[in-house]
C-alpha cells in the first residue's frame, strides 16, 4: 500500500480511490463498444453493484454516460469527444511546433498557437522573441475568444449559427475603448476575417497590444486552431503588420493544415492564400 501512495503538495497521500473506480467503469464501458448492462459491468470491473450503479449515475449527471430505452448503459458522445480532442491536440502540437518556431525565426516576432474551448481560447504553444509584451501569457493561458485575434480566426470559419451562439454565451465586456462587444459588430468582424483570410485584434484586449491570426484546418475542413503574431502597437500598425507578415503566417497555417489532413479546394486557396502561396506552402 505504501508504494501506491504519492506525494501531494510536498506530503504523501493516498490515491483517490473513487476516481480510480470511476475511470475503471468508464474504460470498461468504452471497451464494450456498444451498450452494457449493469450486471456485465459489475462482473468486468469486479466492483460491487451499488458502487457501479452510483458511478454510472454520476457519469450520467455530468453527461459522459447515457442510458438506452432498454436500460443499458452507453458511453456518450461527450466522452468520445474528449478523447478525440486529446488525440487531436497531441498531433496538432507535434505537427505545428517546428513550423511555429520556424515562423518566429523568419519574422523575428512572437508567435502563438491556440485552440477554442467553449468561449475562450487556450494557448498550446508559445514562441517568444526577446521583446516582452506587457500581457503575461503562458501555455495554458485562457483569453476571451470574441476579442482575441486567435479566437476570431477560428470563429470566422465556424457555421454562422454556431459562431453566434458562442458569442451570445461569451462575457463580452469592454476590456479597452476599442473592444467590440455587440454581436452584430462581432459577426461583421468575422465576415471581414473570412474575406481577408486574416483576423486582427487592434488593442481590443489590452491597450498597446496588436495581433493578427490565421486559422488551421482539420481533415473535415473545420478550424481546429489558429496561429497569431503579436507585437506592441507602438512598433507597427495593424495595417503595416498585415502587409508585412500575412503571407508567411498564411503559408505556415496552410502547411500545418495539410499535414493534419486538410485538402483545400480551389475556393479555399483563393480565399486563404496570396497568389503563388499554395505552391510554397506545400513545399
Amino acid at each position: 500500500m505504501a508504494r501506491e501512495k504519492r506525494r501531494i503538495n510536498g506530503r504523501r497521500g493516498p490515491p483517490v480511490a473513487a476516481l480510480a473506480k470511476g475511470l475503471k467503469v468508464l474504460e470498461e464501458l468504452a471497451a464494450a463498444g456498444a451498450s452494457s448492462r449493469l450486471p456485465d459491468l459489475v462482473a468486468r470491473t469486479e466492483l460491487d453493484r451499488a458502487t457501479v450503479h452510483r458511478i454510472l449515475r454520476t457519469f450520467m449527471d455530468i453527461g459522459y454516460v447515457n442510458r438506452s430505452g432498454r436500460g443499458e448503459y452507453v458511453i456518450s458522445y461527450r466522452a468520445y469527444l474528449m478523447g478525440a480532442r486529446l488525440t487531436s491536440a497531441h498531433n496538432l502540437i507535434q505537427v505545428a511546433r517546428p513550423r511555429l518556431f520556424a515562423l518566429k525565426e523568419a519574422i523575428g516576432e512572437t508567435c502563438n498557437l491556440a485552440i477554442l474551448d467553449n468561449t475562450e481560447i487556450v494557448y498550446l504553444i508559445r514562441a517568444e522573441v526577446g521583446r516582452t509584451l506587457s500581457l503575461r501569457l503562458d501555455v495554458g493561458t485562457r483569453l476571451p475568444a470574441f476579442c482575441a485575434s486567435l479566437g476570431r480566426a477560428i470563429l470566422a470559419y465556424l457555421p454562422d449559427d454556431q459562431a453566434m451562439e458562442i458569442l451570445a454565451r461569451s462575457d463580452r465586456r469592454a476590456y479597452t475603448t476599442y473592444t467590440k462587444t455587440a454581436i452584430p459588430d462581432l459577426m461583421e468582424a468575422l465576415r471581414v476575417c473570412r474575406a481577408r483570410g486574416l483576423a486582427v485584434s487592434n488593442q481590443e484586449f489590452e491597450m498597446g497590444l496588436c495581433s493578427m491570426a490565421c486559422p488551421i484546418f482539420g481533415p473535415d475542413g473545420m478550424p481546429v486552431a489558429a496561429i497569431n503574431i503579436a507585437l506592441l502597437a507602438a512598433r507597427m500598425s495593424a495595417t503595416q503588420m498585415a502587409k508585412r507578415f500575412k503571407e508567411p503566417l498564411q503559408a505556415t497555417c496552410n502547411a500545418i493544415s495539410r499535414e493534419l489532413g486538410w485538402k483545400p479546394t480551389l475556393a479555399d486557396m483563393a480565399r486563404l492564400t496570396l497568389p503563388g502561396l499554395a505552391l510554397r506552402a506545400a513545399q
